[in-house]
């Protein structure tokens, strides 16, 4: 199963990201999760973008 982020389409390869391979990725099935880099952006936009944007976030 190919592993595939959801915001930047890069794909897991052992521990790298790359850039997908539209041949490969017809072939197998995916999944999706955040890259490294995607992941730490989206935690910054849902803590402080969305707080100064006057929207109720609840960070656990």
């Amino acid at each position: 199963m190919t592993t595939q982020c959801c915001k930047c389409h890069k794909v897991k390869n052992g521990n790298k990201w790359l850039k997908p391979d539209a041949r490969t990725l017809r072939r197998e099935l995916v999944t999706h999760t955040y890259c490294p880099s995607c992941f730490d952006e989206t935690l910054y936009e849902i803590r402080f973008v969305s707080q100064h944007e006057g929207k109720a976030v609840a960070i656990a």
